[in-house]
């Protein structure tokens, strides 16, 4: 299954060829060991190729195969929640969003899933409070994270905080 994985990664990362991605993705599913890694890692990436060819349904149902696989892992429940996001299904994203963080994932899953989910309550939902948030844990994690520091600054201005949001994008004009 190996050179599947590989070959599929680089469809669906360098190419852009998401449906050969598809099919490699599958092949690896289709092999007779359950129970090698690979088959967590073909059914998360085959989800992503689904979700970027804009096939929600296909992503959530396969997402819900790794789950019987790892319960545990954390990037599933992440990758759900972007999927219900896209769908427009924002409190099953929300809930996915915090299964994800409860797991404790590792810090780089960590940023992606507050990030992601700060600009869901920025971008969607208005609850800038909670995007604040969100967005502070980031930089407690990592100061220099500028995704989180431009995501403050647009909150910030979508407060109407306009003082709060320059002095944001002063700050990270300053240290780029």
């Amino acid at each position: 299954p190996v050179p599947y994985m590989w070959r599929g990664q680089i469809y669906l990362d360098n190419l852009k060829k998401v449906d050969l991605a598809i099919a490699d993705f599958k092949k690896v599913i289709d092999f007779p060991n359950k129970n090698d890694p690979s088959q967590l890692d073909a059914r998360i990436d085959l989800g992503l190729a689904y979700y970027r060819n804009g096939q929600y349904d296909d992503a959530l149902a396969i997402y819900n195969e790794a789950l019987q696989h790892d319960p545990n892992f954390g990037k599933t429940y992440q990758l759900m929640a972007l999927v219900y996001s896209r769908k427009n299904e924002y409190q099953k994203a929300l809930d996915y969003y915090a299964k994800a963080l409860q797991l404790n994932p590792p810090k780089d899953q960590l940023i992606e899933a507050l990030i992601n989910r700060g600009s869901m309550y920025t971008d969607v939902l208005g609850k800038y409070t909670e995007a604040l948030a969100d967005f502070k844990h980031i930089l407690e994690l990592d100061p220099g994270n500028t995704d989180a520091k431009m995501n403050t600054g647009i909150t910030y201005y979508k407060m109407a905080q306009y003082d709060n949001a320059i002095n944001i994008f002063n700050s990270a004009l300053l240290h780029d």
